[in-house]
């Protein structure tokens, strides 16, 4: 059963990987991982050690991923995800 997923991205994030993408995978729940590996290069850009890189945030439903598991969050049709890039300054 295959399953619809809308990811937006905000920031420096937009320019590489456009405002928002829906996604659909093929197997209902999955893993945050599996979702954003069909966004090329996104999973390369926000991770490493099979972990997020803790400059990034991303948000499932408005809740932090690192308190759902971070990569190994589970997703189901229909949820969101954000992505915030790491906050430029000075």
């Amino acid at each position: 059963m295959s399953m619809k997923v809308a990811i937006e991205f905000f920031a420096t994030l937009r320019d590489k990987f456009g405002k928002r993408r829906e996604v659909v995978i093929d197997c209902n729940p999955t893993t945050l991982r599996n979702v954003l590996s069909k966004v090329n290069g996104l999973l390369e850009e926000i991770s490493e050690n099979e972990s997020i890189k803790k400059m990034y945030k991303i948000l499932l439903n408005g809740l932090n991923v690192e308190f759902l598991g971070g990569l190994d969050a589970k997703v189901k049709s229909g949820d969101e995800i954000y992505i915030f890039p790491p906050a430029g300054g000075g």
